[in-house]
């Protein structure tokens, strides 16, 4: 049997690290260390790939590792399965590639159609430079540790089977260098900016969890449907009051934010650090979504664990507040990618919209509000009068509520929350009255859809939280008034 993908994470293994002779017995005993994450890679028919499994082995000493999903390791491990999968597919050793075998590979990947039929490409030019990249990389591994004495890839000067080609390479933040490539790499695609999220597509959004909230899943337990029509609520309304990431919001701990109302914060793990351990930030909380997370916590996700428990499933929900329904086992970040792809489906989004866009519409509208404390402290305070080190500092202390380790990285939001202020230019009551009734539409469009698809017996819980969002856009529009 063929199977599709080739990698498959392995979590705690025991492996040998070397042997050490003892002379009392004469013999050599093995010490062994517990390795947190591999990756295991088979061939297409099932027989473990040795090579590449030593590869990934020597590469995840240097990469960011993650129990969860295997960081940065993961996409190593995906990217060096094209090179497996077309290896076996033509009957080829890895020291056997030469020139035309490795043209007829990345032809293939960029050739490669998202499915029958399908006029779309499965991947970018930008993917296919990735996936040479790994795979030049271990080739130039191969040859180094395994295959010696064969010049499997290099430049024309040590005559290789894979001939690759100086070319200059310009840094992010300045300077270049000159490192070896393959001449056939497609020209990078410039990248598509993903803008904010527009507030119609988040309108949008909460119809598509109102729409799904709908229908029927005889499949599942009343209190089963009412978790999962909550979790989508609440993953809407955490992605756009946090800016959080997808990972993130799959690692939110229930232990860090049961007493969230109290506090006023919620407290995320920050992703992307390439750090030992991950960082947690806290971010202001307004009240509304802090009750609705507590609310979410106590009643739908208790209520969810209770319910399997009765059914004797064993449950390990690890401390996460967002859990499968059927296992009550943490969602991992692409679950989470999946649930938000479904959120759109059903709201029949037609433009781009993905999760990060949140992201991008949270830290663009914290950069607005610094950017209207500055000019209004600052007599006459103009986008002319604000020099680079007013952003500097702006864009600092964005970066700890956003989770950034550098500031540098966020100089296009000065431009993105500058467009929004000149076009939205009324007054900062004006604005808050605004966005009170934007974010309580979104939450009434959520419980229409709990009405339409709930018992009689839910009615009295749905008006008590009517009365919640009609209490929060009072408090909001007082506070938008004085």
């Amino acid at each position: 049997m063929v199977s599709r993908q080739l990698f498959s994470l392995v979590r705690s293994v025991k492996l040998p690290v070397c042997a050490q002779f003892d002379p009392m017995t004469g013999s050599f005993k093995g010490k062994t260390e517990i390795v947190d994450v591999i990756f295991a890679i088979n061939w297409p028919d099932g027989r473990p790939c040795v090579y590449a499994e030593m590869f990934l082995l020597q590469k995840a000493e240097h990469v960011k590792l993650r129990a969860e999903d295997g960081g940065s390791l993961k996409v190593t491990a995906a990217n060096l399965s094209h090179l497996v999968r077309f290896c076996w597919e033509n009957k080829r050793d890895f020291w056997d590639l030469y020139d035309d075998d490795f043209f007829l590979f990345v032809q293939g990947l960029r050739c490669e159609m998202r499915h029958p039929g399908s006029a779309v490409r499965r991947r970018n030019d930008n993917t296919v430079g990735r996936i040479i990249e790994t795979a030049l990389e271990f080739l130039s591994w191969l040859q180094t540790r395994i295959s010696l004495g064969r010049n499997i890839v290099g430049p024309r000067q040590i005559m290789p089977q894979i001939r690759l080609v100086e070319k200059s390479h310009r840094h992010q933040r300045g300077g270049s260098s000159v490192r070896l490539t393959y001449p056939f790499t497609p020209t990078s695609d410039p990248p598509d900016p993903k803008r904010p999220m527009p507030s119609n597509v988040r309108n949008q959004l909460w119809d598509g969890v109102s729409n799904l909230s709908e229908k029927t899943q005889p499949n599942l337990k009343q209190t089963e449907r009412k978790y999962l029509r909550a979790r989508r609520e609440l993953l809407l309304l955490i992605f756009e009051a946090t800016g959080c990431r997808p990972g993130e919001a799959a690692l939110l701990s229930v232990k860090d934010n049961e007493n969230c109302v109290a506090t006023g914060f919620i407290t995320l793990t920050t992703l992307k650090r390439r750090k030992t351990t991950d960082p947690k930030r806290r971010i202001p909380l307004d009240k509304g979504t802090a009750i609705k997370l507590e609310v979410f916590i106590y009643k739908y996700r208790h209520g969810l664990l209770e319910s399997l428990r009765s059914q004797k499933v064993e449950v390990a929900p690890k401390d996460k507040v967002f859990l499968e329904c059927r296992r009550g086992k943490p969602l991992s970040r692409g679950s989470l990618i999946r649930e938000f792809q479904r959120i759109a489906g059903a709201a029949g989004v037609e433009q781009r919209a993905c999760a990060s866009m949140f992201r991008h519409r949270f830290v663009t509208n914290m950069v607005k509000l610094h950017l209207l404390a500055l000019t209004q402290h600052h007599s006459g305070g103009t986008r002319a009068f604000l020099t680079e080190g007013d952003y500097r500092t702006i864009l600092k202390r964005v970066a700890t509520f956003t989770g950034h380790g550098s500031e540098e990285s966020l100089w296009h939001y000065i431009d993105w929350a500058w467009e929004e202020l000149e076009v939205f230019d009324y007054v900062n009551s004006a604005r808050e009255l605004s966005r009170s009734v934007e974010t309580a539409m979104c939450g009434l469009k959520a419980l229409s859809g709990r009405v339409r698809s709930s018992d009689v017996s839910d009615v009295g819980d749905v008006m008590q939280e009517v009365l919640m969002e009609l209490e929060n856009i009072l408090v909001t529009t007082n506070e938008a008034l004085m």
